[in-house]
């Protein structure tokens, strides 16, 4: 049984004042990689080649059949808006700890408070029904939007890996946040 097949009973539990989170679909993916082949969303997250059609149904099914990842669409709670994907990666259950990602790929709600709700859902979600003690997460010292989401959501600064990341041709800084369940 995957991570997110155990969590279908409880999913009504984790709705936002803004955000509603739901399970990532195919329909969901293809978007998805639309977002992250946008020049400007490449920046952000890492990215320096755009990705097929194909190489992105890999990466989906994947994700899907992880025992350690759990991923889930975000949307609207007004419209039923799909605008993005958040997810628990390498899902560490010996030491209790989980990399948190995050995209909000639908550019007219950034700077809208829609990643900072969902971090949140997902933050209790990962720490009352996973049993997990910490969450982390690396974002691009440029990337002004993602630092303020952790910020809100309670994440303090852990660390900066300078010059960590290669990107269109720059040596570029990862600030590491963090949150404990006892925060």
């Amino acid at each position: 049984m995957t991570l997110l097949a155990s969590l279908c009973g409880v999913l009504d539990m984790y709705r936002g004042t803004k955000v509603i989170l739901r399970p990532f679909e195919w329909e969901d993916a293809k978007k998805y990689c639309d977002w992250i082949n946008d020049s400007e969303m490449m920046q952000m997250i890492d990215r320096v080649l755009p990705v097929t059609l194909l190489e992105h149904q890999d990466w989906y099914e994947e994700m899907i059949r992880s025992s350690n990842v759990i991923i889930f669409a975000i949307e609207v709670a007004s419209t039923q808006e799909f605008v993005g994907c958040i997810w628990l990666h390498n899902i560490d259950t010996r030491h209790q700890k989980s990399e948190l990602r995050i995209l909000i790929g639908e550019k007219k709600y950034w700077g809208k408070g829609i990643g900072t709700d969902a971090t949140d859902i997902i933050v209790r979600l990962a720490f009352k029904h996973f049993n997990l003690r910490k969450i982390y997460a690396e974002v691009l010292m440029k990337n002004l939007r993602a630092k303020g989401v952790f910020e809100k959501s309670g994440f303090k600064l852990e660390g900066v890996l300078r010059a960590d990341r290669y990107i269109c041709g720059v040596y570029e800084d990862v600030a590491r946040f963090g949150i404990v369940r006892t925060e």
